[in-house]
């Protein structure tokens, strides 16, 4: 299965990202009419590993924002 040899790349940190699409698409609101700007699309295979790194690194940054956001509270009162 394709996530399992992802994940053993990822622990023996031999994971490489693919190669970034690039499409470009209108930008509105600027002075030329037909002026674009370019946006990169990252594969399936990249976008599942960017979420399995934010769904490891956002409880760790939530606990130490509420802890620091708690000890300051407490100081102010």
């Amino acid at each position: 299965m394709e996530t399992r040899a992802l994940s053993e790349q990822i622990k023996a940190q031999t994971y490489r990202p693919g190669v970034v699409g690039r499409v470009h698409i209108p930008e509105p609101g600027r002075t030329k009419p037909n002026e674009t700007r370019p946006l990169g699309i990252p594969t399936i295979r990249d976008r599942v590993v960017q979420r399995a790194i934010v769904n490891v690194i956002e409880p760790i940054l939530e606990f130490t924002y509420r802890a620091y956001r708690t000890s300051n509270t407490q100081l102010q009162n």
